[in-house]
């Protein structure tokens, strides 16, 4: 019996493939989110020390008030700028979630017919295993007697 070949395999593969991909994706996009989570974090942090900083001072002078409040200013504009970016971020990734399992479903479609398919042909070469055997039973049997 001939070996087998399911005749989708190119395709199957391909498919593989793709689900690979998209999930590179999906980790990419996560990775964007840390990124921007902690640089949220970041912003944060320095707005809140340098706002200590210069709070806990005896005297401030009035050059040191207004780069706080530069600053504060920046880090507010930077901190929008950020959730805007997050919440971008956190919409590619349900998009991409989306057509990861889209990428899995078509994939398992044509895995389980190759599996069927290998199935069949298991089913079809144990038969010719199981006639072949019976022919030389049949076979040595004719000629013992």
């Amino acid at each position: 019996m001939k070996r087998f070949a399911f005749p989708l395999e190119r395709v199957r593969r391909w498919r593989e493939d793709q689900v690979e991909l998209e999930e590179i994706r999906l980790q990419n996009a996560y990775r964007d989110l840390r990124a921007v989570e902690a640089e949220q974090s970041r912003v944060a942090v320095e707005t809140e020390r340098s706002c200590r900083q210069i709070l806990e001072k005896t005297s401030i002078p009035a050059p040191e008030l207004s780069m706080l409040e530069d600053y504060r200013s920046w880090a507010m504009r930077e901190s929008r700028r950020l959730a805007a970016s997050k919440i971008e971020i956190e919409k590619l990734i349900r998009e991409q979630q989306q057509r990861v399992l889209e990428a899995h479903r078509r994939f398992k479609l044509l895995d389980g017919l190759r599996g069927k398919a290998l199935a069949s042909w298991t089913a079809a070469r144990d038969k010719e295993q199981e006639d072949l055997a019976a022919e030389l039973y049949l076979a040595k049997r004719r000629h013992d007697d």
